[in-house]
């Protein structure tokens, strides 16, 4: 087994960034051509559309030429085996709600993964043409075909109190467990300055880490919903607890390190 060499941590990043730009390209040219196909998954509200299968084909391939030996997890295609030790978490449109709705908040996600770590990763944001990555070196920010040191921002975690801080919320896609999940964001709504559900974990996720918001919970995710951002939070000094909440539900909670013991207690408390 390969293990990752942290003296070269940009070979990951770098790979994510590629990967994760060719997804934004690839659902700018279906968005050009008009024909979405949008048709559901597991239920009415899970949608997938022809943006999301392309997006997840032109990943594949970036990563398939740059990383061949390692594993691939995508949320249209399923896994790839690999034998290198690190495996990639794909998103290939988080969002894909907003997305159909014509809506900002939406995301492409790529994330790569060793013993079950993300250790580097890549958000873009599409309609804001920004791109995030983390990495071991650091979490950094810039403008997606804006080339040079000068465009590109060093992200670092914000601290703040638990009554200061706006925290964003993903939800599952159960119905039944998303209402007991809302039921948690009523309950903690009055501790906290603000909440708000945007239907995008993995630009949530960014968000925390561009000080845009100051904490992130989410509840029932898949693993590819938040392997960049999870890698891109850490990378930014923040913390990142996995564990579940009152209901047994998988929760992921993000933010500083003061946050995230607040939120913990808040969501995992019976």
């Amino acid at each position: 087994m390969v293990i990752v060499n942290p003296s070269d941590p940009r070979k990951y990043v770098d790979t994510a960034l590629d990967a994760a730009l060719a997804g934004a390209d690839a659902i700018r040219a279906v968005r050009r051509q008009g024909r979405l196909e949008v048709t559901t998954k597991s239920a009415a509200h899970d949608l997938v559309t022809a943006a999301d299968r392309a997006a997840e084909h032109a990943i594949t391939q970036v990563l398939r030429s740059q990383c061949p030996h390692d594993a691939i997890l995508g949320e249209e295609t399923g896994s790839r085996p690999g034998h290198s030790g690190v495996r990639w978490l794909v998103d290939p449109l988080d969002g894909t709600a907003n997305f159909v709705h014509g809506r900002a908040a939406y995301a492409v996600s790529v994330g790569a993964e060793q013993g079950g770590e993300p250790f580097a990763g890549a958000v873009v944001l599409p309609e804001n043409d920004r791109w995030i990555t983390g990495g071991p070196d650091g979490a950094f920010s810039g403008r997606v075909g804006i080339a040079g040191d000068e465009h590109i921002e060093s992200l670092h975690i914000r601290a703040v109190q638990l009554g200061q801080a706006l925290v964003t919320f993903g939800l599952p896609s159960g119905l039944e467990n998303r209402r007991r999940a809302l039921s948690r964001v009523a309950d903690l709504s009055v501790d906290v300055r603000g909440v708000r559900v945007m239907g995008c974990a993995a630009g949530d996720l960014a968000a925390v880490a561009l000080g845009l918001c100051d904490g992130f919970i989410g509840v029932g995710l898949a693993e590819w919903d938040v392997g960049a951002g999870h890698a891109v939070v850490l990378a930014a000094g923040g913390n990142v607890y996995r564990g579940t909440d009152v209901n047994g539900q998988p929760v992921l909670i993000a933010g500083s390190a003061e946050l995230v013991y607040e939120l913990k207690s808040r969501m995992i408390a019976r």
